[in-house]
């Protein structure tokens, strides 16, 4: 298959990214003159976050440091190599990127290779974290140190990152760090809102704790060093593992009046700003779709009463904005005008200007902006304007016209799913940030909250084959209750077991990354750290969540269970670090519709409208 693909990109002059890697690679290898040429480019090269690399990518590096007198056949080997030319940096722990081919055991072996080639620097550990507070590290000694395997453990596979303690720097004088676990009660009765609502709760009152409170963080400070700094809202990185529940967090800070910055917006299809761009975009191209007349009438163009709405829209044999109307009340009278206005200058821009003309007009021009902006709480919306534009723009640089682009919003409306468009500058940069794990590598931020802390991750069972080390690939198919199972892995999972005598099961590839996920976020932090879950339904005993893996390093956090005393649920009396827990009841809807209570009419109007509104089932399909 693999082949065919290949020759069938090659036959249509498509390339894609690996492909372009593997030509260049193979070029290399088989033109020994192109070789030398590049070979002689280059004196030195330096590459910086090696852990997220793979094989080809090491190859093509191996083919450019080569010494100039020799010419191997094939790759060549690290004694072939010239002398301080290959530098690398990484951090094993930090390999998160198996999705995009990174593998950690490519670096791991790159590192005892060369450590062992004839002139080399050899390996050099930079084991002082600088960055964090001595006691939020002890907590990551604490917990990584049993969560990853050490450094010599003869049991731990190739695939699993090492992790030996971390030393630390001066503590920031005033600054009093803190690990906190909130566990969050699931709301069952039909009275409360759900788990995800309740988080979102919790997460924007911890905010408005830390910075009403002016709890003190570190900063940069002179020199180098590190001081202390009243907590503001850009000292807040809110990081996500999965982006399912991003837009109720999203909403809860706007409510609350909270600024932020998302970096990628994952609530874009189900908020006000794009639905109602979509349906005055939709009427223009279809004026007979009576969903979207009766959007367009109650939505910010037009903001008719409820009575004057329907009286337009009984008239059935009626085109939009067909209506007389003189017969409607002064003040809906002029409104509805005044949509008509917006709906004809629409109409006569379709087609004739870039589709990002007819958005920046209707946002501009017409009042859209003006509708958002009159209430300040509702000033993080702008964003969403800037995404609208920008896929607008791209939909203008593939030739698309009206009808095109509303077909492709089409799919997408009232669905949340994650967008992330290059190149978007946002008009409200600033505020708490948010962002997935994955993004967030590489930054620091004095407070990191990890919402979810009970998701699992994505889910791998939409793959038919799975691969296992006795018997390679092995194919999944529905068993008897139609779930997905591959009895040759769990075959091979269950001698693994054998082999290490029973107890701790042995660590797959994808638990390996999951850890390493887990530390990337955590160690995102300078002072504080906060990590939100809900109790399961079943119990994660191998740790695929990050509520997983905390529970292995600290059994006491879980809530304890009836008639089960192997749950611990007091902190044990010789604990000295600096994790605590904390419980959460579930948000009721009377405390969720008053959260809006002292701010714009519309934000509690909005609260209540969400908080009552008709929950849809969904069916779930086993297989």
């Amino acid at each position: 298959f693999l082949s065919e693909a290949a020759a069938d990109r090659a036959a249509s002059g498509v390339l894609g990214f690996a492909d372009v890697a593997a030509m260049a690679r193979a070029t290399l290898i088989r033109d020994k003159d192109l070789r030398g040429w590049y070979k002689r480019r280059y004196d030195a090269i330096m590459i910086d976050e090696f852990q997220d690399n793979n094989a080809l990518q090491k190859d093509l590096l191996y083919l450019l440091a080569e010494r100039h007198d020799e010419a191997c056949e094939g790759v060549p080997p690290a004694s072939s190599l010239r002398q301080g030319a290959l530098f690398f940096v990484g951090d094993e722990k930090q390999s998160i990127y198996a999705f995009r081919q990174a593998d950690v055991r490519v670096f791991r072996g790159l590192a005892e290779e060369l450590s062992r080639a004839e002139g080399s620097s050899g390996e050099h550990s930079l084991s002082t974290n600088w960055r964090s507070e001595p006691a939020l590290i002890d907590f990551f000694n604490d917990a990584f140190s049993r969560i990853l395997p050490a450094p010599g453990d003869p049991i731990a596979k190739d695939y699993e990152a090492r992790f030996a303690a971390l030393g630390s720097g001066p503590a920031t004088e005033g600054v009093c760090p803190l690990v906190r676990y909130i566990e969050l009660e699931r709301g069952r009765d039909p009275g409360f809102m759900d788990g995800d609502e309740t988080q979102a709760a919790r997460i924007a009152a911890l905010i408005r704790e830390l910075v009403a409170g002016k709890t003190p963080v570190s900063a940069k400070g002179p020199g180098g060093g590190k001081s202390p700094k009243p907590c503001a809202y850009e000292d807040i990185a809110i990081l996500f593992r999965s982006t399912a529940s991003q837009n109720v967090v999203e909403r809860h800070l706007r409510i609350n009046g909270i600024p932020y910055t998302a970096s990628t917006t994952a609530g874009l299809y189900v908020e006000s700003i794009v639905g109602d761009l979509y349906a005055m975009l939709r009427l223009a191209a279809y004026p007979d779709d009576r969903h979207a007349y009766a959007v367009a009438l109650r939505g910010p163009f037009a903001r008719l009463s409820d009575d004057a709405a329907l009286l337009i829209l009984e008239e059935r044999q009626l085109g939009a904005f067909a209506f007389d109307g003189a017969s409607l009340p002064a003040e809906d009278r002029s409104r509805y005008e005044e949509a008509k206005a917006t709906w004809e200058g629409l109409c006569a821009r379709a087609d004739r200007e870039p589709l990002r003309r007819l958005i920046a007009w209707l946002w501009y021009e017409r009042g859209l902006r003006w509708n958002v902006l009159r209430t300040p709480a509702n000033a993080a919306y702008l964003e969403h304007f800037d995404y609208a534009w920008a896929m607008a723009a791209q939909a203008d640089a593939r030739g698309e016209r009206l009808c095109d682009f509303v077909a492709e919003l089409e799919s997408s409306m009232n669905s949340v799913q994650k967008l992330d468009l290059p190149g978007v500058a946002r008009e409200s940069g600033r505020g708490v940030a948010i962002m997935t794990v994955h993004a967030s590598k590489g930054l620091e931020f004095p407070v990191v909250i990890l919402p979810s802390a009970e998701n699992a991750g994505r889910n791998d069972t939409a793959s038919p084959l799975q691969r296992c080390k006795r018997f390679g690939y092995s194919l999944r198919l529905p068993d008897a209750l139609g779930d997905p199972s591959a009895p040759l892995a769990e075959l091979d999972k269950a001698l693994d077991k054998l082999e290490k005598g029973g107890g701790q099961r042995i660590m797959d590839e994808r638990l390996a990354e999951s850890a390493r996920l887990f530390y990337v976020a955590c160690t995102r932090a300078i002072s504080r750290l906060y990590l939100l879950g809900k109790a399961p339904r079943s119990e994660d005993a191998e740790g695929r969540s990050f509520r997983g893996m905390l529970l292995k390093a600290f059994p006491w956090l879980a809530a304890p269970r009836e008639n089960d005393e192997r749950t611990p649920s007091e902190k044990p009396a010789e604990y000295r670090g600096i994790l605590e827990k904390e419980s959460v009841a579930a948000l009721s809807i009377q405390a969720y519709a008053a959260l809006g209570r002292g701010l714009a009419i519309d934000a509690r109007g909005r609260a209540e409208a969400v908080a009552l509104a008709r929950q849809r089932l969904t069916p779930t399909r086993r297989a």
